[in-house]
């Protein structure tokens, strides 16, 4: 199929670099802490389609995918590959093998990097010297020839029309007894799964790509799609109890899938929404009246917050501009201890709070709040709890003491321990920023999350700030 004229992306060297070295000491490779959880199979780190045979069976494992585009948080970095591959599944046999090919989408810190490679396990992973992009439609193979030994792992770019990249090597060890279609996160040294890029949805297949005659497997004499195989089965990729990314079912032909990206937890990257998700949160609440009148004194009005979104800036809010008023997004899922939030944002405009994080109980007993001030008398930055001050006062500043800049990117960690004690780290580009410990919460909650903005006592004018994500986990 044609693909559309568009500008392809580029990758600056540094970034790639960033990646190579850390698939060098990583991989892509075997199913790991395989179980089987009422009747679906999860791993902790493969997320998709098998089909298995008897051992030297499986010859030929086709498939096609589209490069996702994933959401990159500022300041983090985070793994994901798709691919094509025989051998690696742990529950047939004594497989000590994998050979596979596909593509890579992470995030050098806030940026995505997208390659290709492959890998004939135990050796390393490979780069292919291909230019990626998200949204290209790729197609990969690896087959095995009977005459010769040979394993070859071929992948094509579709979209760009790039030269095709082809390698053969013998593997006599090879199992040769499943094929896979996978979204994988990958392991430190082995041993440690790495975060997971958010991809969003992974799609798979005909139905998706146009690629005929694909997410095919040839086992013995039988050639078909994933779902003429009886031994087709999916994985569910389930780390440290969190689901983090679920396969769809088969289309009814048998050949096409998608692959969701879950996280495993509360999460909006605010650069993809088009609008507020309101299946995640509200601007119109009772809890948000209520908190506006109970976190000011006098008692502040709660003011509906002037919402816009750009895959630039994320979700821009406003609202407060006059003495007493306060605005905010409510969470609509709770959280009760222990967890994190993690959360992205840039002030831009403020004469007095541009922004605010609340955690709060229901009745507000309980609460921790972070907040950013930039008025002349108290210029700074503060974390609240029930242990330091009431909830209407901003608490006590960090140490060192943090003075909050206009258009400087800040992430604001919030870790509350199964003792309801709170610490909040704040961080920019340069690193950690300051500490507060010792948050005493107040009880187990459950807590509502508020991405908020007020003004107090101070001059007039907007406040504005840039949330561009945001996690709890």
């Amino acid at each position: 199929m044609k693909a559309p004229a568009r500008v392809r992306g580029t990758v600056s060297f540094s970034l790639l670099v960033f990646s190579m070295l850390l698939v060098a000491v990583s991989g892509y490779g075997q199913a790991r802490g395989v179980e089987r959880r009422a009747g679906v199979d999860t791993s902790q780190n493969w997320g998709g389609y098998v089909v298995t045979g008897a051992p030297g069976s499986v010859s030929d494992a086709k498939g096609s995918w589209v490069v996702p585009a994933v959401s990159c948080p500022v300041f983090s970095s985070s793994f994901a590959s798709f691919w094509v591959g025989i051998d690696g599944d742990p529950e047939v046999g004594a497989q000590k093998t994998l050979e596979q090919i596909g593509t890579v989408s992470d995030c050098a810190s806030f940026v995505p990097v997208n390659y290709a490679f492959y890998e004939f396990i135990p050796a390393g992973p490979q780069i292919i010297p291909m230019l990626i992009s998200a949204g290209d439609i790729i197609s990969a193979e690896v087959s095995y020839d009977t005459n010769t030994g040979l394993f070859t792992v071929s992948l094509t770019d579709v979209t760009s029309g790039a030269k095709p990249f082809n390698y053969s090597q013998t593997m006599p060890s090879a199992q040769r007894a499943s094929a896979e279609w996978i979204a994988e996160a990958p392991q430190l040294l082995g041993k440690i799964v790495l975060p997971l890029s958010d991809f969003g949805t992974a799609v798979y297949g005909d139905d998706s790509t146009g690629v005929a005659d694909t997410c095919y497997a040839t086992v013995g004499s039988e050639t078909g799609p994933i779902g003429t195989f009886a031994s087709e089965h999916s994985f569910t990729m389930v780390n440290n109890n969190v689901t983090e990314a679920t396969p769809s079912s088969l289309s009814a032909d048998g050949s096409s899938f998608s692959i969701a990206w879950q996280g495993g937890g509360f999460k909006d990257a605010f650069t993809k929404d088009s609008g507020l998700n309101t299946k995640a949160w509200t601007d119109s609440s009772q809890f948000l009246n209520n908190l506006a009148y109970y976190s000011s004194n006098p008692p502040a009005t709660f003011v509906t917050p002037q919402l816009s979104f750009s895959n630039q800036s994320g979700m821009q809010m406003s609202g407060p501009n006059q003495d007493y008023e306060t605005t905010g997004v409510q969470s609509l899922w709770t959280f009760t201890p222990p967890f994190t939030v993690v959360a992205d944002v840039t002030a831009t405009q403020a004469t007095a709070n541009p922004f605010e994080i609340f955690l709060a109980s229901s009745d507000l007993s309980q609460f921790l709040t972070v907040t950013a001030n930039v008025s002349s008398t108290y210029d700074g930055m503060y974390a609240n709890a029930p242990n330091i001050s009431q909830l209407w006062q901003l608490g006590e500043q960090f140490s060192p003491p943090i003075k909050p800049a206009f258009n400087t990117a800040y992430k604001i960690i919030i870790s509350v321990d199964a003792q309801e004690v709170g610490t909040v780290k704040v961080e920019d580009n340069s690193g950690v920023l300051g500490t507060l410990t010792n948050l005493q919460i107040g009880g187990t909650g459950p807590f509502y999350l508020v991405l908020g903005q007020r003004i107090g006592n101070a001059p007039a004018g907007e406040q504005a700030a840039d949330w561009s994500y945001v996690e709890v986990y």
